[in-house]
């Protein structure tokens, strides 16, 4: 069975959010780079990773890169949902410019101070 990414799409307070399933990999990075991007160009995008079932090394690459790439559009991205293992994984890694989140509202709190 070939890995995929689902997602829908809302909007909040001027920001996107993503409710992404499936498997955040090298398989499916392509298709989850070219969403993001597209929302990145015009708006904040909180990223809800609580249906991902496995986020692997590509997956967390394609995270850091979006990241990067929103901060040089002058936006964010967060990250809503990680499991206690990915947030493990990205303190191991210094990937700070990862912005994890408990909740949407407070996304959106943090919007105002973090652009």
């Amino acid at each position: 069975m070939a890995a995929e990414i689902n997602y829908s799409i809302e909007e909040r307070e001027g920001a996107k959010i993503v409710n992404l399933a499936g498997v955040l990999c090298s398989a499916t990075e392509r298709e989850f780079i070219s969403l993001i991007e597209s929302l990145v160009a015009t708006n904040n995008v909180i990223i809800n990773i609580s249906g991902v079932s496995m986020v692997t090394s590509s997956g967390l690459r394609a995270l850091i890169d979006l990241s990067h790439f929103a901060k040089q559009k002058k936006r964010r991205i967060m990250i809503l949902g990680a499991s206690d293992n990915l947030q493990s994984l990205i303190n191991a890694t210094e990937s700070y410019d990862l912005l994890l989140i408990n909740s949407v509202e407070e996304g959106i709190r943090k919007l105002e101070y973090y652009i």
